[in-house]
Order: structure tokens, then sequence, then C-alpha cells
């Protein structure tokens, strides 16, 4: 329910349970609201997280992925073994969440490079 969409179908990102007034040079700000873990990066998860515009664009690709796959956006873990070098490494946020890119099908396909963008470790 953060998500609006105009009648063109664009989609516009919303906070307003916590809205604030913010100075057009200020890019974050803080709330005590954390949101949903499945849809927030990791460091939105930290002990003094600062929220900012990132932290809605990488939440919206956890919607993508929920619409378009019909299933809750579960990140696998953060660490994970790699058979090419024999060593647990710390993956990319897309990785954590490849299986559910690989069930978008069909129409949703059309959908999997915005998903990706959201998701990306910088967005």
């Amino acid at each position: 329910n953060n998500i609006l969409l105009s009648h063109r179908l664009e989609a516009k990102i919303t906070d307003l349970g916590v809205a604030k007034a913010m100075m057009t040079d200020n890019k974050q700000t803080m709330t005590k609201i954390p949101g949903t873990p499945d849809y927030m990066p990791p460091e939105a998860l930290i002990k003094k997280p600062v929220y900012g515009p990132s932290l809605d664009v990488f939440s919206y690709g956890g919607v993508i992925l929920n619409v378009t796959t019909q299933l809750w956006p579960e990140p696998s873990d953060s660490i994970q073994f790699n058979p090419d070098t024999g060593r647990r490494e710390v993956v990319s946020e897309v990785t954590r969440r490849q299986h559910y890119l690989d069930k978008m099908t069909g129409g949703a396909a059309d959908l999997k490079p915005l998903a990706i963008s959201c998701l990306d470790d910088n967005p």
C-alpha cells in the first residue's frame, strides 16, 4: 500500500505512514518504523539505519517479485558456498533473490530488468 499508480500505470513510491517534510537538499530521513524485513536491503536492518530513496527503490523490487510470482520474496542466505572457489562468499542481493527472478515468466519477464535494477546492491 505504499505504491500508487498514475493514470498511465506509472508507479509512484510513497510512504504515507511516516511521511515527513524534507528539505530539497536533504536526501535522507530517519524513522522508527522499519518496514517489512524481507522487502528491505541489509543496510536498513542495522541498529541505526538511515532511510532514504534507495530503500524504497529496493523495496519496490521486492514488491515486483511478490506481484509477479505470487510468492513472498524471502531472500536466501547472504553468505553462500561458491563451488568454483570452494569458499563461502557474500553474495549480491540480486543473487539472494534469483530463485524468484527465475520464476518471472511470460509477461512478468518484461519486468525482470526493472526488478534486477531495483534489487541491485547500488539501486
